[in-house]
């Protein structure tokens, strides 16, 4: 991993915690996102982390794990952790709606917010396509710090469903992020949809600057997405005076789309 000093020994302290908490269950440890694809940005990415474990765990043992990975007790150089473990059954075979043991971020960016850390037992309580994108970019570009390659771990995830969460995405993205002409919209919503674009289109994820660059060489690419790449660095605010980014959004869903379709034409 190309990464700074800081992140590489604190990544070490996350997977001596989890190996002392999950042993002898713990079947792999995974770094994905912009850490795992040489795409780092000190400051602004943050570190994306999956554990597979054997079977199920308790409650009491997610819960002793969340707290042991707390920023308040292991602090993260990132701005943020984001940590889920997963039970072998859940990923392999692969699952349309990957069921997590736990979900949990934690970092600086939460605290100078007062939001604390995030911890969540239980699926229904998070929006599935997350996971489901999460997977799929671990098991292609993904690093293992403990146990076997991610391609191995994690079962391949079919086009369709990739299709179908990238485009759950970006309807979040619209649900949440965009509101009316005149407001601004968050640097993450048109990252993300210039990430989904460029998956459905090249088949392999990108980190949101990498896909953002691939974006701006195309004729239909819009000024927002540099702006978002600029704001990215500085908290993440765009404006939107002209209601752009719902445009936006709509046109990588129908990128998306077109090429959903043309997977779907080309199957036997």
């Amino acid at each position: 991993m190309s990464l700074p000093q800081a992140e590489i020994e604190y990544l070490e302290a996350v997977r001596a915690a989890v190996q002392r908490e999950l042993a002898p269950h713990l079947l792999g440890l995974y770094i994905f996102g912009s850490a795992g694809c040489d795409a780092y940005e000190p400051g602004v990415s943050d570190l994306d982390v999956q554990a597979v474990v054997d079977a199920p765990l308790p409650d009491a043992e997610k819960r002793a794990l969340a707290a042991l990975l707390s920023h308040a007790v292991l602090p993260c150089p990132a701005r943020k952790l984001e940590f889920v473990c997963y039970a072998r059954g859940a990923v392999n075979p692969a699952s349309r709606r990957p069921r997590f043991e736990l979900n949990f971020n934690t970092g600086p960016e939460r605290a100078e917010r007062g939001q604390g850390d995030h911890l969540r037992l239980d699926p229904a309580d998070e929006a599935g396509h997350w996971f489901l994108l999460d997977i799929a970019a671990s098991r292609l570009r993904g690093l293992a710090l403990h146990g076997p390659p991610p391609g191995e771990m994690f079962a391949p995830v079919p086009d369709a469903w990739r299709d179908e969460a990238l485009l759950e995405s970006l309807c979040w993205h619209e649900t949440h992020e965009v509101r009316e002409e005149g407001a601004t919209v968050s640097a993450n919503a048109i990252l993300n949809a210039c990430r989904a674009w460029q998956w459905a289109e090249i088949g392999a994820p990108l980190s949101k600057r990498e896909a953002a660059q691939r974006a701006l060489t195309r004729p239909d690419c819009v000024p927002l997405v540099g702006a978002a790449l600029r704001a990215r660095a500085e908290g993440g605010a765009v404006a939107d005076e002209d209601g752009n980014a719902r445009v936006f959004l709509g046109f990588c869903k129908g990128r998306v789309e077109a090429k959903a379709a043309h997977f779907l034409h080309a199957s036997p």
